[in-house]
C-alpha cells in the first residue's frame, strides 16, 4: 500500500506539492493522471525516497522507503527508461542488481522472458529502441517480485502489441494483490487499464475514486441522428438541452435531456428520429473537464494556410 499524507513540496520559490493526499491500495491498478507540471513525477520521487518533502508524508507499507528492508523486494519502480549503461547488457544490467539485492540469479532469466527480452539479453542496450528499453525498465521493476509497483509513462515507445501485453500484466499483478500505481497520459489505454483513477492538478487532488463512477460524473450525453435535425435542434434548445452537431451528417450530441423527452419532443412535431443512442464519458472527456483550469502550459493553435484563405475569401466577398 501507498499513503501520501498531505505531502508538500516546492523548488525555487514554486509549490508543485500543495497538500497533496491519497492512498493506492492493493488488487487494484490506479491511474495517476495529471497536466504537466502537475506534480506526478515529483511524488513518485517522494514515495520512492528520491526526494525530502517540505512538510508531509510517503509511506510504502506504513513506513518511509528509506526505512523499507530489502527495498527491492518491496517495491519495483520505472521512473526512466535510460536508466542503464548504454555498453551494458539487460542480462548483465539485471545480474548486477540481482546480486546486490539478494535475488535469485535464476529470477533474471525468468523476468527477461517474462517482457519479452529473451532474444535480446546479451546485446548492449545503447542499439536498443525506446520500446525496447521501456521493457528492460519493466523488468528491473519486477526483478524483486515486489507487492508494490510505480510505474512512470511504461507505454511509451511500445508497440500495439506490447502495449497489450502490459495492460493484461499490470491486471493480472492487481490481481495477485500487489499495489499498481501507474502515470501515463494514454487516456485510453488507462481506461481499459485501471479501476481506480486519480488526478491531480497544481500539486492537489482533483479526483480520487472509481474508475466507473469518475466516467458516469458527467452530464447525460445522447446521440442523435435525425432527417430533421435543423428543425429538432432549437426545439431542444428551447427545452434546456444543449445541442452539438457532429461531423457526421445529421447527427449530434444532446446534454440536458433524456432519450426519452427528445423522442417525445420530436414525436410532438411529427419529426422521424433514425437513433438515439445514450453516450458514455470517455475518460479523456472526464481528464479535460477537471483539469481544466489546472493546466499550467497550454499552447495556442497556429493560424492554418485554411484559415487564412477563407479570410481572404470573406474579406474579398465584403470588398
Amino acid at each position: 500500500m501507498i499513503e501520501v499524507e498531505n505531502l508538500v513540496k516546492s523548488y525555487g520559490g514554486r509549490r508543485v506539492l500543495d497538500g497533496l493526499s491519497f492512498t493506492a491500495a492493493p488488487g487494484s491498478v490506479t491511474a495517476f493522471l495529471g497536466p504537466n507540471g502537475a506534480g506526478k513525477s515529483t511524488t513518485l520521487r517522494m514515495v520512492l525516497g528520491l526526494g525530502t518533502p517540505d512538510a508531509g508524508s510517503a509511506l510504502v507499507h506504513g513506513v518511509p522507503y528509506a526505512q523499507l528492508r530489502d527495498p527491492l523486494h518491496k517495491v519495483g519502480a520505472l521512473l526512466d527508461a535510460s536508466a542503464c549503461h548504454p555498453a551494458r547488457s539487460p542480462r548483465a544490467h539485471l545480474a548486477w542488481l540481482a546480486r546486490t539485492h539478494r535475488i535469485p540469479a535464476a529470477r533474471v532469466d525468468e523476468v527477461l522472458g517474462l517482457v519479452g527480452l529473451a532474444s535480446a539479453a546479451r546485446r548492449p542496450v545503447r542499439g536498443f529502441s525506446l520500446g525496447m528499453r521501456q521493457r528492460l525498465g519493466i523488468a528491473v521493476a519486477l526483478l524483486g517480485d515486489p507487492e508494490v509497483l510505480l510505474l512512470d509513462e511504461p507505454m511509451n515507445g511500445l508497440d500495439p502489441e506490447g502495449i497489450q501485453w502490459l495492460r493484461k500484466l499490470l491486471r493480472a499483478l492487481a490481481d495477485e494483490g500487489r499495489t499498481v500505481l501507474v502515470s501515463s497520459h494514454l487516456m485510453h489505454e488507462m481506461a481499459v487499464t485501471a479501476d481506480h483513477v486519480l488526478v491531480i492538478g497544481r500539486g492537489r487532488v482533483l479526483a480520487d475514486g472509481d474508475m466507473a463512477a469518475l466516467l458516469t460524473a458527467g452530464p447525460d450525453a445522447v446521440r442523435l441522428v435525425s432527417p430533421r435535425l435543423d428543425a429538432l435542434a432549437p426545439a431542444l434548445r428551447a427545452e434546456g438541452a444543449d445541442v452539438a452537431y457532429a461531423d457526421e451528417p445529421d447527427t449530434a450530441t444532446v446534454t440536458g435531456l433524456t432519450g426519452a423527452r427528445i423522442g417525445d419532443v420530436a414525436a410532438a412535431h411529427g419529426w422521424s428520429v433514425h437513433e438515439l443512442t445514450p453516450v458514455r464519458p470517455s475518460l479523456e472527456e472526464a481528464y479535460l473537464r477537471l483539469t481544466a483550469r489546472a493546466a499550467e502550459y497550454r499552447a495556442t493553435a497556429p493560424a492554418t494556410a485554411t484559415s487564412t484563405s477563407d479570410d481572404s475569401r470573406k474579406e474579398a466577398a465584403h470588398a
